[in-house]
């Protein structure tokens, strides 16, 4: 009898080993987040290519109005040039201004050769957050949201800008869970308001309780190895700040 129910629980076993297997394959190839983020990489690899042809075209633009501007210095002295060898009235220190305005000319056009007038600017794009462009987090349901809420309902939390600065984040506190209320959960990820004096960089969903201190290595959120999180029972969860 007990072999009997051994052999049963190992076909059980053998038969979730297969799901689970199933379902790993499947999250790897067919799931439509991965089809969404291959879109979201199309089209801002399309409009990085749109700002840098941009870029080139006013390049072009410019150094095409420095290259006329020294043609027509040189059209200029061609018609000098001209003009004296025809009349045969050569002056010395006339043969002198010219030799000087072709040697500068010649600097002019070695100039715009290597673009040195020109400057690039680059610095808006060291700034831009990539980490907080496209990320993935876990989906807070409604069952959760519910026993994250307080039960305390007939309570009004107090305006953002009545708050205590009084949490270890920094942030502020809420005046009825005493939770951090700098950060308020948006359809399905977490924002962090426009006043936030919070100085945490993002909010888990792992992880219950916050990062202890800066050695939590998180490469996903972050491009430096400190990056600093809340956990989700550090946040406020009231019913106003859902």
């Amino acid at each position: 009898m007990i072999a009997s129910e051994l052999d049963t629980l190992i076909e059980d076993h053998n038969n979730l080993q297969d799901k689970i297997n199933q379902k790993i394959q499947c999250n790897n190839s067919n799931n439509s987040l991965f089809i969404q983020i291959d879109e979201w990489q199309r089209t801002t690899i399309e409009k990085v290519k749109q700002v840098a042809e941009q870029a080139r075209q006013q390049v072009i633009k410019l150094l095409d109005s420095q290259t006329l501007e020294i043609k027509a210095e040189f059209d200029k002295l061609s018609e000098e040039l001209t003009r004296l060898k025809a009349t045969k009235n050569l002056v010395e220190e006339k043969l002198k201004q010219l030799k000087q305005t072709v040697c500068q000319l010649d600097q002019n056009i070695q100039r715009v050769s290597y673009a040195s007038d020109i400057e690039l600017h680059m610095e808006k794009t060291k700034e831009i957050p990539w980490h907080t462009l496209i990320y993935a987090e876990q989906k807070l349901n409604d069952i959760k949201k519910q026993e994250f809420q307080p039960q305390v309902k007939e309570q009004k939390q107090t305006p953002a800008s009545s708050y205590q600065l009084k949490r270890t984040c920094n942030g502020h506190a809420c005046t009825i869970c005493d939770n951090c209320c700098d950060w308020n959960y948006n359809k399905d990820y977490y924002a962090m308001r426009s006043s936030a004096t919070c100085n945490r960089d993002y909010v888990s969903e792992l992880f219950l309780d916050d990062a202890p201190n800066s050695i939590y290595d998180d490469t996903l959120y972050s491009d430096n190895d400190d990056s600093l999180y809340h956990g989700r029972n550090a946040i406020c969860h009231c019913e106003d700040n859902i």
